[in-house]
């Protein structure tokens, strides 16, 4: 095997070795712009449904908000750990809800 100069050896792409600086082209997508999309609004910024059934929170709820932010690195519960907790609730209700029984068509 002959040694080959600096020159004449291909460069091998090794890991985390630097990648160019010089911007690509990028192909025309179909994708809309990011401008394009429309963004879906914050809780705290659109108004209850009219609809909507309020759950009152317990201390033990209020409880899991809290810690719920804790992990989350807030010293105190948002509005979205509220619901959360509340949204929790309400589908414990409904799966420990007892089922009727059909009627029999006589």
């Amino acid at each position: 095997m002959r040694s080959l100069d600096m020159a004449q050896r291909k460069p091998t792409k090794r890991k985390g070795a630097q990648k160019s600086r010089v911007p690509k082209k990028k192909a025309a997508s179909k994708r809309k712009s990011s401008a394009a999309k429309k963004k879906k609004a914050a809780p705290w910024e659109k108004p209850a449904p009219s609809d909507a059934k309020h759950t009152q929170l317990t201390e033990a709820d209020k409880t899991k908000a809290k810690k719920r932010a804790r992990r989350a690195g807030r010293p105190y519960p948002n509005l979205v750990d509220n619901m959360n907790v509340a949204k929790k609730k309400g589908e414990a209700k409904k799966k420990n809800a007892p089922r009727r029984k059909a009627k029999k068509k006589s």
